[in-house]
């Protein structure tokens, strides 16, 4: 019960105070607050059963971008820990292989012919990304600027599919949670 209350408060501190954060600093620096928000949305996801091959394997980041400062600013989050495990990251950019990703984020300077392509709905792969109408789309959880603060929208059905359950306090401080 402690715990559950600790990481609920800790979730609200981490992405609810971030759009004040956010407005407060300076536009160069967007890059490290969408990699804060993306690592920090990653502490809250629960990947099915049998997704990682041990307990200690790493969660796979894989950002597409092409922007030294986001691959800077993902380089500095990725020293850390998402779900319970160390992350590892892989930027792609400019063209994205055969990565296996559990997290995949699509920043907006990510050139739209190099995109990688969405991983299958049944896969366990969490999608984010900073697109116009994605989260509508089909995509998992779309990272919006709101008054100048970094929000994000998610779409229950998208993540059920691949078998992805958000924690409750995370789905609450989403701006919109589409069902369909």
């Amino acid at each position: 019960m402690a715990t559950q209350y600790l990481s609920r408060a800790l979730l609200c501190a981490a992405l609810a105070a971030s759009p004040a954060a956010l407005r407060a600093q300076a536009a160069g620096s967007d890059a490290v607050a969408k990699a804060r928000l993306v690592t920090t949305f990653a502490r809250f996801v629960q990947w099915p059963a049998g997704t990682f091959a041990a307990d200690d394997t790493p969660l796979q980041l894989c950002v597409a971008q092409d922007s030294p400062a986001v691959a800077d600013a993902f380089r500095r989050q990725a020293a850390g820990a998402a779900a319970g495990r160390p992350l590892q990251l892989v930027l792609l950019a400019p063209r994205p292989g055969a990565e296996r990703c559990h997290l995949l984020y699509i920043d907006d300077s990510a050139p739209r012919r190099a995109a990688p392509a969405l991983p299958q709905a049944e896969e366990p792969v969490l999608t984010m990304a900073q697109i116009d109408g994605f989260a509508s789309g089909g995509g998992m959880v779309e990272v919006v600027v709101v008054n100048d603060a970094l929000r994000f929208d998610v779409n229950l059905a998208a993540l059920q599919r691949a078998g992805i359950a958000v924690r409750a306090g995370a789905l609450k401080l989403a701006r919109e949670v589409l069902r369909k």
